[in-house]
């Protein structure tokens, strides 16, 4: 028996080093880098704090063809807001699909969000439209926002 499953054992072995090895290369992504933009909101219920002008920064990691996994962040005030998700160009546009998570150190205020971003190839500008769920953790309360505006590229400080 102990034979038997010794021989499985190298049999798999065998099998997942010649699978591993055909493997693709798309499977590694390649990183290119962090964005930024400030981001201007329009119009909305988001509140004061977030009316802008705030920065926004992307990291951007190439996952093959016209697709891009996508990881960042704003800090505005003592808001901390984590964003990922996801890109893909199409003809001369960058569309981004994303959500994000915010606690306020400041307040019992904790929000989620899903957002769209649509930026011209040729100047990486723009428009974002959000739409997110927030929640009370102090009077157990929900509650909706959304808001609308303007990315413009910008240098990464």
């Amino acid at each position: 028996m102990m034979k038997n499953l010794k021989r499985g054992f190298f049999f798999l072995a065998i099998v997942s080093i010649i699978f591993i090895s055909y493997m693709p290369k798309a499977f590694a992504g390649n990183y290119w880098g962090e964005f930024c933009w400030i981001a201007e909101k329009t119009e909305g219920t988001y509140g004061e704090e977030w009316e802008g002008p705030f920065l926004v920064r992307l990291g951007f990691t190439h996952m093959g063809d016209d697709y891009f996994t996508i990881q960042g962040h704003v800090n505005v005030d003592e808001n901390p807001l984590i964003i990922s998700g996801s890109a893909i160009i199409i003809k001369s546009e960058i569309f981004m699909n994303l959500q994000w998570t915010s606690q306020s150190m400041l307040s019992p205020w904790r929000d989620t969000s899903k957002a769209q971003m649509n930026l011209s190839l040729s100047n990486l500008n723009g428009n974002f439209w959000a739409i997110g769920h927030d929640f009370n953790t102090e009077t157990r309360a929900f509650g909706m926002s959304y808001g609308s505006g303007t990315m413009t590229s910008a240098t990464c400080p």
